[in-house]
């Protein structure tokens, strides 16, 4: 593993600008910037932590306790992750009477945050079991209004994450222990 790359911290996002439109990094910028590690963005709201998802489908985001984390996409994590995401789809096929969701690591989560609140989190990949966890949230998932939320309220029951570069043993700790605070009754880190 190479050395660690400390995260880059962006302007705040409550800044403002005239016309009172929150100034969000475009495109390049992020990618510029998420080339050198991990990209942290301090004050998030949950709506633009949903806008900056829907401009920026293909990168990796957290929003954890109001701070946005963008995560690089590393060709070496991408392959460990198609290998993980491909055993727990074939194991998810075999045992489909026991699996309410099956996700890989486009999807995310409103997890409770232990606080009132939520963080919105991705696994790399995710299982929801079938009874009660995913029976119960789809029996009371009320139809989704404008301007609501896109993630599901629900934990996983297990999630796994994989360790990159700009992660240190700290990052992925916390991670897991916000998913396991969260109700996830499972967790497991894999080291790249």
């Amino acid at each position: 593993m190479s050395s660690y790359i400390p995260p880059f911290i962006v302007s705040d996002c409550s800044q403002r600008v005239a016309d009172s439109e929150v100034i969000i990094p475009t495109s390049e910028q992020v990618l510029e910037r998420l080339a050198h590690g991990k990209l942290i963005v301090p004050n998030c709201s949950e709506q633009l932590f949903e806008e900056i998802t829907h401009a920026n489908p293909y990168l990796r985001m957290n929003l954890i306790e109001g701070q946005l984390e963008l995560m690089p996409v590393l060709k070496e994590t991408n392959a460990r992750e198609a290998e993980i995401i491909g055993q727990l789809y074939i194991w998810c096929c075999a045992n489909r009477n026991l699996v309410g969701q099956f996700g890989a690591s486009q999807g995310a989560f409103r997890v409770p945050n232990g606080r009132g609140g939520f963080n919105i989190l991705g696994p790399d990949a995710s299982v929801v079991l079938s009874s009660p966890r995913w029976n119960a949230f789809l029996a009371n998932q009320p139809p989704r209004r404008p301007g609501e939320s896109n993630y599901p309220e629900v934990t996983p029951n297990f999630i796994i994450g994989i360790r990159s570069e700009s992660d240190t043993a700290l990052d992925v700790d916390r991670k897991m222990n916000l998913w396991m605070r969260g109700g996830a009754e499972g967790s497991r880190p894999i080291m790249m």
